[in-house]
């Protein structure tokens, strides 16, 4: 190597070193949300819900493929986004009523809907598209 090889590989690494440290700060929000969804995935038996599409009936009624094993808050994201669901299996999801009468939800309407509940929903771009539920959702006193 030349004389000036060695400076010129410590530059380049410390120059990229710059640039990954910028990226990170510029994009904290992102990454600190796949990195919760990773160690959510990773300290939890998850299970990944595949999309559905939903269907209604004539009189507004939106009704969903559920199984008794299949949580409503999981099922009802994983069928209007279009996205895998991923959710803890201990988790306490309750079968409570989340849905309208009105059956043309949106995608943000049941995001809105599951939050107000008290549901943390994290949008996962990395190594694959999808919601993951985090967090159980508030327990109001008559449901102890």
């Amino acid at each position: 190597m030349k004389p000036r090889g060695p400076r010129a590989v410590i530059g380049t690494v410390a120059l990229m070193a710059v640039v990954v440290t910028l990226l990170v700060i510029a994009n904290w929000v992102t990454v600190r949300d796949h990195l919760e969804a990773w160690r959510f995935q990773l300290t939890r038996k998850t299970t990944a819900l595949e999309p559905f599409t939903p269907t209604s009936s004539l009189t507004s009624t939106v009704w969903l493929p559920f199984s008794d094993t299949t949580p409503v808050g999981p099922g009802l994201l994983a069928a209007y986004s279009n996205r895998f669901v991923i959710y803890d299996e201990a988790a306490r999801m309750g079968q409570t009523e989340l849905l309208s009468p009105d059956a043309n939800l949106t995608l943000e309407d049941v995001l809105r809907l599951l939050r107000q509940r008290g549901w943390r929903i994290l949008d996962q771009r990395f190594p694959r598209k999808a919601f993951v539920f985090i967090g159980a959702p508030l327990i109001t006193k008559g449901e102890e």
